[in-house]
């Protein structure tokens, strides 16, 4: 509650004069009518609807902000992880790679803030490449065993096989490979969801 004040020996020695602004409340262009620079990001969330059009506008005008250019980068990645909140995340890329090309990589990649959300991340990413890469690789061995073990039982394959084959999860092709010496052609077409 406005006015803050704190007295000492019996006298007022601080007193602030406070307003709460909820700036949700308030429409983006208010709040870049400013000339507080460092709030411009949360403009990126001031809307009912918001678009990677409305995003990119907001970066330009951003980018045009009169202050330096590296505390300009601070405020350009602030914008993209508020609008990240509320675009989905194939949109949330195209922004950041316009905002990408307004400021250069360099300028990006100077940034302690990124350097740090790197060192946090980048094992987690790794990891997770590494184990689709290994799923990916799992499957394609799969895919060839079954096509494989197809051939050498039941000779040409049709295309129609062919393309169930393609399709198939890593468990299905398993599985044709575990049945191939009992399977007749209808069984191993059975079990591609193929009749």
């Amino acid at each position: 509650m406005s006015p803050f004040g704190w007295d000492w020996n019996t006298r007022e020695a601080l007193r602030y004069h406070y307003e709460s602004i909820r700036l949700w409340e308030l429409s983006a262009e208010e709040l870049l009518a400013t000339t507080f620079y460092d709030v411009w990001p949360f403009a990126a969330l001031m809307r009912e609807q918001v678009t990677l059009d409305f995003e990119i506008e907001l970066a330009k005008r951003v980018a045009q902000a009169p202050v330096e250019r590296e505390h300009l980068g601070d405020i350009m990645r602030r914008l993209g992880i508020l609008a990240g909140v509320r675009l989905p995340k194939s949109t949330s890329k195209k922004l950041a790679e316009r905002i990408n090309a307004m400021m250069g990589e360099e300028i990006l990649k100077e940034s302690t803030y990124i350097q740090a959300l790197i060192e946090k991340w980048e094992p987690v990413i790794l990891a997770k490449k590494e184990a689709e890469g290994r799923a990916e690789g799992e499957r394609e061995m799969a895919h060839r065993m079954a096509k494989r073990a197809l051939e050498s039982k039941f000779d040409t394959l049709s295309d129609e096989m062919l393309t169930a084959l393609e399709t198939a999860s890593q468990e299905t092709l398993e599985d044709i490979v575990g049945h191939i010496s009992t399977d007749t052609l209808e069984q191993a077409r059975s079990r591609l969801s193929l009749q």
